[in-house]
């Protein structure tokens, strides 16, 4: 397809304007897809009639049934649409194509109007030989488009490039083409192999060697499936066996003479038994011949061989491969449902507090507040619908904060910057399973597959790293709506603790301007501080060593939660750490050497 689009481009076929090109491909595309010839139905009245291009659409196909178009009063504004449609500039006629240039003033035309000729030869051979690949097909189905109908070639690779690309990818793994030869005993694994890529269809490539998946084309198989010394299928096993014996027979026909015959020559050069004494050169010439033809006999006697083998215990790589997608192909539906179920399940509404009111009239009224809603905007528009007195507003956001359900701790919240550029939060809480909520996560912001996989791996390791620190405090929280939540700071969070307040208040709605006060009570409520030590010129990053956490392990902590430097480890070890700790020379010198490696990796990081 990109040679004729190289041969359209030569011949000035489209224009030279880039959009104009496309405008004109696209209006012969349209009249390509037609159901009938024009020169029976015109093309206007066709795309009318199947493309309903006004709400008078029902009325033109009854009046073309009772009446001919051309006398139907209700179809002149659609014959003007539908001409729109065609030409896509209102009063002109329908596009076609540009006349080429004179080929005796130009010797490119010339050239390119032969090239175009080629092409009309190999598209009839195409169509002769019966094709049955849809990558063949659909390119001959393309190329007729453009003959018939001027529908501008593409210009970059077609299907079947892109299948003989994903062949030369796997033709790699048969190894170099001096491998690819006749041994003597039998046909080499490699030269099979290369045969065997050679003539695979399409059909059984899509099963053998899945085409990788990507925003782009890549020509390789998915998962490198292809097997270079296992037969792909019955049908292509045969082939290759018919391939290589035809050739070979081809060979043997080549030769003036039989083996017999080179024999007997070969016995009539003996001077001393009488013969006619060949020279040495010539002897020479004939006995590699002769070898030749006994080399290629062996050939065929192994294919031979094959051949009967083939139905007997032979494993193909299409039933493997079969076996291996349907399981691959049953695991991503499950996936899917299992992905389905937790995005239903994540999108349902969830209440955070109901309980009956008792109105005018003494009907009973839900006041239903959800989950990340304002409780005192949902008690404030209850109160104004029911026209309720303004103290039963104080009475009511009371009792609605009273009722507030109680929530599981949050074990881990690690922030994500969504494909919309938004940072957002994941949140897993006790007895929450932590791949759902990753996969519903990424479910719910439409998170791409590639980046799935590894949100759910951090995510796993963050919640196992966390739990696996000491809670140096909780803290109860009552969110906007109601509910009873709780705040954990554990062992190494109080260095960064704005930031861990931060995700906390992400997770639940709650607004960012909540975020210094509530670190700030957290932090009254922490452990009584020892000392602080400030590792930055500003002094907003820090290390504190509280009542209860005289290990030496707390500045490992601080090295993976606050991402301290080296010289801030050096300070507290080498000089600070020790008149507070007491701790032995053995043990500074151990604890020194796994800060370094600690705070050495994540600086290369």
């Amino acid at each position: 397809m990109s040679d004729l689009w190289r041969i359209t481009e030569s011949l000035h076929l489209f224009g030279d304007d880039e959009e104009e090109q496309n405008l004109l491909s696209r209006s012969n595309m349209k009249v390509a897809g037609l159901p009938f010839p024009t020169d029976q139905i015109t093309a206007e009245e066709q795309l009318m009639l199947y493309n309903g291009l006004d709400a008078k659409f029902v009325f033109c196909v009854s009046s073309l049934m009772l009446v001919s178009w051309n006398h139907s009063p209700w179809c002149v504004r659609c014959r003007s649409e539908a001409q729109l449609m065609v030409a896509e500039v209102e009063g002109e006629p329908a596009a076609t194509l540009y006349s080429a240039p004179d080929p005796e003033e130009d010797e490119r035309a010339k050239d390119a109007m032969d090239d175009l000729a080629a092409a009309v030869l190999q598209l009839q051979r195409s169509v002769g030989l019966g094709q049955v690949d849809n990558a063949t097909l659909t390119v001959i189905n393309k190329t007729k488009n453009f003959l018939e109908h001027g529908v501008m070639p593409w210009k970059g690779l077609d299907e079947v490039d892109q299948l003989l690309l994903r062949k030369l990818s796997i033709l790699k793994q048969c190894g170099d083409e001096k491998t690819h030869r006749i041994n003597a005993v039998n046909v080499s694994e490699n030269l099979l192999c290369a045969l065997r890529v050679h003539l695979v269809n399409q059909t059984d490539m899509e099963v053998v060697c899945p085409k990788a998946d990507g925003p782009w084309f890549e020509p390789k198989c998915e998962d490198d499936s292809f097997n270079a010394t296992m037969p792909v299928s019955l049908e292509n096993e045969l082939a290759t066996l018919q391939a290589l014996t035809d050739s070979i027979n081809v060979m043997l026909a080549g030769y003036t003479t039989d083996m017999a015959q080179d024999e007997d020559l070969l016995r009539g050069t003996d001077a001393e038994a009488g013969g006619n004494g060949f020279g040495p050169t010539k002897r020479a010439a004939v006995l590699m011949r002769l070898r030749e033809k006994q080399l290629l006999h062996t050939a065929l006697e192994d294919l031979e061989e094959r051949r009967s083998l083939v139905n007997e215990n032979v494993t193909f790589q299409v039933d493997l491969q079969s076996i291996a997608l349907a399981r691959k192909a049953k695991e991503h539906a499950e996936q899917k449902a299992r992905m389905e179920r937790l995005l239903a399940e994540a999108l349902a509404p969830k209440i955070s507090v109901q309980f009956p009111v008792q109105i005018d009239g003494g009907q009973d009224v839900n006041l239903t507040i959800m989950e990340r809603e304002v409780a005192e905007v949902v008690v404030r528009t209850f109160v104004a619908n029911h026209s309720l007195p303004s103290a039963a507003y104080t009475t009511l956001l009371n009792e609605a904060m009273k009722r507030g359900k109680s929530t599981p701790p949050l074990q881990m919240a690690m922030p994500v910057i969504t494909p919309d550029g938004m940072r957002r939060v994941l949140t897993v809480t006790e007895g929450q399973n932590v791949t759902d909520e990753a996969l519903r996560f990424c479910m719910m912001w439409n998170v791409t597959e590639e980046a799935v996989d590894r949100i759910v791996q951090s995510a796993e390791e963050r919640h196992k790293a966390r739990l696996s620190r000491a809670v140096l405090v909780t803290v109860p929280v009552t969110g906007l709506d109601g509910r009873k939540l709780q705040l954990q700071v554990r062992q190494g969070e109080q260095h960064s603790l704005y930031t861990t307040v931060l995700d906390f208040c992400t997770a639940y709605g709650m607004p960012e301007n909540v975020v210094l006060n509530l670190a700030n009570e957290v932090n009254r409520r922490l452990p009584n501080v020892l000392f602080e030590l400030p590792v930055n010129p500003s002094g907003s990053v820090g290390m504190k060593v509280g009542c209860g956490s005289l290990q030496l392990a707390v500045v490992f902590l601080t090295c993976l939660v606050g991402w301290l430097c080296r010289c801030a480890s050096v300070w507290a070890i080498k000089g600070g750490w020790k008149k507070w700790s007491g701790a032995s020379a053995k043990s500074m010198a151990f604890h020194w050497k796994m800060s370094r490696c600690c705070c050495g990796k994540y600086e290369q990081a």
